[in-house]
């Protein structure tokens, strides 16, 4: 077919040949279409080949328009007939992010199937990651956390995640994984999780803490102090505003008037510092420090 496609593409007045990665993009949008003329999951293997060719031949720009648009649209309607090559996308760098896309889309849908999957990336090669380790597991278990992101922020209209299950299993994670940067990157997912619950997800959280090295401590307070600031960013209903580094916080004057309003990261650390009093627990005080 692409040969097709460059024989007929060509420019009437000078011959010149359309780019490779314009034929591509066309060669893209076309299987797209003919893929929705078949039935759900009923694509003939030859159509699938040469899709899935075009992705390993193609380039980084070419893979935005598969990840925008047509890799969504065959997900969608043929997921069970693809789901095998999920996780051979998710090893594509510039892929990751729409194959996160395209699994949060579907997550209520296909919970079962796309659970599945993510407990087998996140668990199977936790023990083998470390800090020098190949970058094929890394690449799914980064995968796997922008999926639980993703979904996470879809179930706020879609109500489709269990979010103590997603809890169990990036706790587990904090625990056997040794990389720093994605052991970091799950508990910045945790607080996400436990900032946005009212089922004590944040004691979970909090229990996380004595898995994490010095180095991960500072990485945890830089997370939190970040998460302060974007959150004390975005109130409104102050007195007067004041200006900090090139961002605008509002201030409240009289706060046995009328007090600011408490932000979510500040009830979920002040929920720690009460527990861990109660627990006489040094790895929870930490938090208050």
């Amino acid at each position: 077919m692409m040969m097709l496609l460059k024989e007929e593409l060509v420019h009437k007045d000078d011959r010149e040949t359309i780019p490779e990665s314009r034929l591509q993009v066309l060669l893209a949008y076309t299987l797209m279409y003919v893929f929705r003329q078949y039935g759900a999951n009923t694509v003939p293997e030859h159509l699938k080949q040469l899709l899935f060719d075009l992705i390993d031949n193609s380039s980084a720009e070419v893979h935005k328009t598969l990840g925008a648009t047509v890799l969504p649209s065959v997900y969608s309607a043929h997921f069970d007939q693809f789901y095998n090559k999920i996780e051979w996308l998710a090893h594509k760098n510039t892929l990751q992010d729409a194959v996160a896309a395209l699994m949060a889309k579907n997550f209520g849908k296909h919970h079962d199937s796309i659970w599945q999957l993510l407990e087998s990336w996140f668990t199977s090669p936790l023990g083998k990651i470390n800090q020098s380790d190949s970058l094929d597991n890394k690449k799914l278990i980064l995968t796997s956390l922008k999926i639980l992101e993703k979904a996470f922020k879809l179930d706020r209209q879609t109500n489709n995640v269990d979010k103590i299950k997603i809890i169990n299993l990036l706790n587990k994670g904090i625990r056997e994984v040794n990389d720093s940067a994605i052991r970091i990157s799950i508990f910045d997912m945790m607080l996400d999780l436990a900032e946005d619950d009212s089922t004590n997800l944040d004691i979970r959280v909090q229990e996380t803490i004595s898995y994490l090295d010095a180095e991960n401590r500072q990485q945890m307070v830089d997370i939190i102090s970040n998460k302060y600031m974007a959150q004390r960013e975005s109130l409104s209903g102050g007195d007067l505003k004041k200006e900090i580094n090139g961002k605008y916080y509002q201030l409240w004057l009289y706060p046995e008037v009328s007090p600011r309003p408490s932000l979510p990261i500040e009830r979920m650390v002040d929920g720690w510092l009460e527990n861990s009093v109660k627990r006489s627990d040094s790895d929870s005080i930490f938090i208050s420090i």
